[in-house]
């Protein structure tokens, strides 16, 4: 989780706040700028990370409710790989316009 961008960090927090709220004591962070990913992903630069959904049953509401809480010009979240081990939601930090914050 080192050079994650601070927008990440916020988003970590907001997405901890929302699973909490759903009864989910632990969230698990999957991937940060670690592992492999496309050549262009916002991984590699600490704005986007992936959340472990597989074993909550309700990744997509979970997921929704993310959605609502960051901001849509700023953030894209991503529900990925429904029903399978790789079930996960993307969380990334990409404002409008092609530049970055931070």
């Amino acid at each position: 989780m080192s050079n994650l961008q601070p927008q990440a960090v916020v988003a970590i927090c907001a997405a901890y706040s929302i699973y909490q709220d759903f009864g989910h004591r632990d969230m698990t962070v999957t991937s940060c700028n670690d592992s492999r990913h496309s050549a262009t992903s916002l991984h590699y630069s600490g704005n986007a990370f992936d959340l472990r959904t597989h074993n909550t049953g309700e990744g997509e509401r979970l997921a929704n409710q993310i959605r609502l809480a960051l901001p849509a010009l700023d953030f894209d979240v991503i529900f990925e790989g429904e029903g399978t081990e790789n079930e996960h939601i993307h969380i990334e930090h990409q404002p409008r316009g092609g530049a970055l914050n931070g």
